[in-house]
């Protein structure tokens, strides 16, 4: 039998030559080929590779290094079924911490989780997760250590290793057969291999092994295949950068320099690529091993290379690369323009995705890099269940759709059984908050299982009972009355209040100030659906309490998910009896822990770190443009590769070490190293980019627009491509190859003609704003003819907001806000209007305490013995208000009239409140020169009454006196009504901007734009009807507009108020 090494600078080569090697091989139909790789990417790759060089491509069987272990061992009649999986052993290893035995023997590891209380217990499990991480590696990495451990007493071991070896002979005692030990199998294989009929055996069943495309391989992996090989045929197909070099003890520059500096002799090495001796270190360590045996070497056989050309930036790289230059090293500025590397820097996530969509969308239009299907491009994020939901907003939304597809996103992502059950698990009685309690309903599972649909409706309601935080909290004691912000305070308000017409009092444990918010019969449905399962919530959560076996956390389990997730009739999905399986697991597993008793906080923890840290199902190459993280995708040549969130913090990855670590106490050659990998994954991005390679990170920060830097590995091309560009005597680089964006996609620096930033494709042609409206005869004859005092009322001081809501039926701040997680402490301007407004009106009609018990009652006031100080401050800021109008109160209660009134065949009709004795009266909770809005208003409804002779004069009440409005005759208040109201029928479907709040005397029409723009831009101006308008209007129209509101306050309005 015979080990064959095959090695080229390009995968397609590599590709090529192992399945031209299949045609010759000649195996039977049903003989699968066995093929070592390293990706399902690269799987799916070879699949369609060798369906297009042999027209079919069948019983291809791809295993990973990990699992031709196990094939060959079961092959060579292994024992097929272990109870234990060994990502498992963390429970045998936390029974082995709590028990008596280690902590005695070992105490001053035990004294990093022996405290007081449930964090013992998580600590505790931590600890065991990580030894379980380090066992699982030292299996294949320190394969030596772990032979010493199953052969050797404790006391003949190291006593550094003594606490591990432990540990580790204590689970294998528990478990005996049960747990499958890596090392004890890796010699199996050694020994069986030895004996004839085993090897006849192993030839029957797999007469040759295929090795490709690996760039790590450890020595633990090498000493099995080559014992395999002298068996089978074993061809390994490998990718060398730099065939032609021999680089693998190359180093760069500086780190010569710096042993040297050392005093390390350094006359033995040679300096090679900056980039490949860099990013290329995974690869130097596997061919150093590799070159570390003759048998080895002399297996090297060299295919074909395949040269680079040299023509743009990136192929002037990617030859620097192959030919290992470290002299004569120049880049063109034509180079540098070429776009074949770009890099992007960003305020945000968002924003990466967005002008990732216009680069590939302006790639197709432009064809810059030639025909390009959506095939032809993968994106590679450093983080994929980060930019996933962003990815589709922006190309689900976007005015081109591209094709494409997400693959490797954790299964907590989306709205899947997996999330709703990892939300579950979250929630406990710290966190018990209305928001988070709302979350959970965002979940359609949920929201299926317990029948509610409306969850606009249900964000309402709980705003509405002002449900804040906590179960109960103290509504036995009332220590503190934060029961009034409870979810059991709050659903008694709804659910009492489904019951009565009105908001009232009710006694039920506690004097209850119902809320009425539920009109119809579907409205109470929601509100019982939303009781049922905050008590459903409650229920579990007590069932939390008691620490249980691993067998009854799996019945809890179950309970949670039919109880929350899925109905008993619904068909169960592939994530539900994925589920089922790992339970299962956890009942086999309890036999072992000698009936070890475990808190809720470990399980759910252990529970919540499995489940999220898995994979939805793969679905490689399947339509589009892929989006992956770096993994899946290695070594893959596409035409275009894209790679987001190259931040300085986040690629390539930072190494954690535990100082326990026997590797890194003793390094050795091939072991794991998670930062040089990540630098190996960019290297081979580099380089299967066969026309573009197009690089993203966050460059500024969104909260002080600080810069940030990029990836190291981003300067570090940067800085190559410097030294190169100096040497044609040009200037500074990063100008030239970094793109700043801007914030906003909507931002002006956009579509310029210089093109200086890529084009912006997600804007849209605007349409005209605002819109016009153009009626047929028909549609006017049709028009509503009757209008509301209060829409009079709204277009005379709020013209903008009249236009959004009647007009558009848009409701900019119709948005329901966020439910805070803790009681008032203080209230904002509104908030603060809203309380004086209940005590003035409460002393008007003499139900002043009922009304601030109510206020008490519904949380709105800050509690307990703040409530007293803040309703004395407000009481003192309206009681001159209050005195004023108590002497025109007198002994009379204040009416309400109906007015109707006609203009031109159309109809205004509404009450009016506050008639003292045949008097209009008002208040303003402002100083006069600041109660323009309630100047208008009183205005107009004075209009109203006295042109239908029902009051005789008006008085406004402000903080600094009492305005009194100048009397006039029916017949004047009837022309100069109609004045008004003629204005609101021509002008009523026009956009007006007038900043009623802004308005003074010295501003007029040239300058009053002027004003509103830096009132916005200092943060003085809040209208979210006018900030949106802004930006479209036509400038002199609404310089006329404001000319007409302005004479119409200046002539009518203004001199009809004098001080009384």
């Amino acid at each position: 039998m015979a080990l064959e090494i095959y090695i080229s600078n390009h995968i397609r080569s590599l590709s090529a030559a192992m399945i031209d090697d299949f045609k010759h091989h000649g195996a039977p139909v049903l003989q699968p080929y066995y093929i070592i790789t390293q990706t399902i990417g690269m799987n799916n790759w070879l699949v369609v590779n060798t369906a297009n060089q042999l027209g079919i491509a069948a019983n291809m069987k791809f295993l990973k290094p990990a699992d031709i272990l196990w094939e060959v061992y079961g092959l060579l009649g292994g024992q097929s079924y272990y109870k234990i999986n060994r990502q498992n052993i963390d429970w045998l290893i936390y029974a082995v911490l709590s028990s008596a035995a280690f902590r005695n023997r070992f105490p001053k590891q035990a004294a990093y989780y022996i405290e007081e209380g449930v964090e013992q217990d998580v600590k505790k499990w931590e600890f065991a997760a990580k030894i379980a991480d380090l066992f699982d590696q030292y299996q294949i990495y320190r394969n030596h250590i772990m032979q010493q451990w199953n052969t050797q007493a404790i006391e003949d071991i190291d006593p550094v290793m003594q606490w591990q070896a432990f540990i580790w002979q204590a689970i294998k005692s528990k478990s005996g057969e049960a747990f499958p030990d890596i090392t004890a199998i890796h010699h199996f294989i050694l020994a069986e291999l030895k004996h004839p009929v085993q090897q006849e055996r192993i030839r029957q069943a797999m007469p040759v092994l295929y090795l490709f495309g690996l760039s790590i391989l450890t020595p633990f992996h090498l000493h099995i295949f080559y014992e395999l090989s002298r068996v089978i045929d074993f061809k390994c197909y490998l990718v060398n950068p730099a065939p032609d070099h021999y680089w693998f003890e190359d180093e760069q520059e500086q780190q010569i320099f710096l042993k040297q500096f050392k005093g390390k002799n350094v006359a033995h090495l040679n300096v090679g690529n900056a980039l490949l001796t860099s990013w290329g270190k995974v690869l130097q360590n596997t061919y150093r091993l590799l070159f570390r045996s003759d048998e080895f070497i002399n297996a090297v056989n060299e295919l074909p290379i395949t040269q680079p050309a040299q023509g743009s930036l990136l192929q002037q790289v990617q030859y620097d690369i192959f030919y290992n230059k470290t002299e004569n090293i120049q880049f063109t500025e034509a180079q540098l323009r070429d776009k074949t590397i770009s890099i992007t820097a960003h305020y945000s996530i968002p924003r990466e995705v967005e002008v990732l969509y216009n680069y590939l969308l302006d790639a197709v239009i432009q064809q810059t890099y030639g025909a390009i299907t959506e095939r032809d491009i993968v994106v590679m994020v450093s983080d994929i269940n980060a930019y996933a939901p962003y990815i589709r907003a922006v190309f689900d939304n976007a005015p081109h759709k591209f094709s494409y597809s997400i693959i490797d996103e954790s299964i907590a992502n989306g709205d899947t059984v997996i999330s709703a059950l990892i939300l579950l698990l979250q929630v406990n009685e710290y966190n018990f908050t209305a928001e988070l309690v709302l979350q959970l309903l965002e979940s359609e599972h949920i929201r299926r299982r317990f029948g509610i649909y409306k969850m606009e409706y249900i964000r309402k309601i709980v705003l509405a009972a002002n449900i804040r935080f906590g179960i109960d909290n103290d509504y036995q004691e009332g220590i503190d009355d934060t029961y009034l912000v409870s979810w059991k305070y709050g659903l008694q308000k709804l659910m009492f209040g489904m019951c009565f017409d009105e908001s009232q009092w009710y006694v039920a444990g506690r004097d209850v100030y119902t809320t009425d918010i539920a009109d119809n019969i579907e409205d109470m449905h929601q509100i019982t659906a939303l009781s049922s399962f905050v008590q459903a919530l409650e229920e579990t959560l007590k069932r939390r309490k008691v620490n249980k076996n691993l067998s009854d956390w799996k019945t809890y389990v179950d309970d949670l998910i039919m109880g929350f997730v899925i109905e008993e009739e619904q068909e169960k999905d592939e994530q539900y009896w994925d589920l089922i399986t790992r339970f299962k697991q956890n009942e086999i597993i309890d036999a072992y822990l000698d009936d070890t008793k475990i808190s809720y906080e470990v399980f759910s923890k252990r529970l919540l770190n499995a489940i999220s840290g898995e994979q939805q199902s793969l679905n490689f190459m399947n339509r589009g443009i892929t989006f992956c993280s770096p993994l899946p995708f290695r070594s893959i040549p596409f035409k275009i590769i894209a790679l987001l969130g190259l931040n300085f913090d986040a690629f390539p990855r930072k190494e954690s070490y535990v100082d326990f670590d026997l590797m890194i106490q003793k390094p050795m050659l091939g072991d794991r190293n998670i930062r040089n990998n990540d630098k190996h994954l960019f290297l081979e991005s580099v380089l299967s980019a066969e026309s573009a390679l197009y690089l993203s990170y966050i460059g500024r920060s969104i909260k002080d627009n600080k810069p940030l830097p990029p990836s190291v590995l981003i300067d570090e091309l940067l800085d190559y491509i410097q030294i190169g560009y100096r040497a044609t005597g040009a200037g500074k680089l990063r100008d030239l190859l970094i793109q700043q964006h801007p914030l906003h996609s909507f931002s002006k620096v956009y579509n310029q003609a210089d093109r200086a930033l890529i084009p912006n494709y997600l804007i849209q042609e605007a349409k005209p704003f605002p819109i016009t409206f153009k009626a047929t005869e028909a549609q006017v004859m049709m028009q509503e003819q009757v209008f509301s005092l209060k829409d009079l009322l709204q277009f005379f001081t709020k013209p903008t907001q009249y236009y959004y809501n009647k007009v558009l039926q848009v409701y900019i701040n119709d948005t329901i806000a966020q439910v805070a997680a803790h009681e008032n402490f203080t209230l904002d301007s509104l908030q603060r209007w809203a309380v004086r407004q209940a005590l003035i009106e409460g002393k008007i009609h003499g139900d002043e305490a009922e009304r601030l018990k109510a206020l008490y009652a519904n949380a709105i006031l800050p509690l307990r013995n703040v409530a007293p100080t803040f309703i004395a401050e407000q009481d003192e800021a309206i009681t001159q208000i209050y005195q004023q109008y108590q002497d025109f109160l007198k002994d009379t209660a204040p009416q309400s009239i109906t007015v109707m009134y006609t203009c031109d065949q159309y109809v205004f009709t509404g009450i009016i409140d506050n008639i003292l004795d045949g008097n209009l009266i008002d208040y303003a909770l402002k100083a006069s020169k600041r109660s323009l809005k309630n100047k208008v208003q009183l205005f107009l409804k004075y209009l109203l009454a006295k042109a239908t002779e029902q009051v005789a004069a008006a008085f406004l009440i402000t903080l600094d006196g009492i305005l009194a409005l100048k009397p006039c005759t029916k017949l004047v208040a009837q022309e100069t009504l109609e004045v008004f109201l003629r204005f609101f029928i021509k002008h009523h479907k026009a956009m007006i901007l007038f900043p009623m709040d802004l308005y003074e005397e010295k501003l007029h029409a040239d300058n009053y734009l002027t004003k509103l723009e830096e009132s916005i831009q200092q943060n003085r101006y809040y209208d979210n009807y006018i900030i949106h308008a802004l930006p479209f209007i036509d400038e002199a129209a609404q310089k006329e507009y404001f000319t007409d509101f302005k004479d119409l306050l200046d002539q009518y309005i203004l001199p009809a108020f004098d001080h009384a």
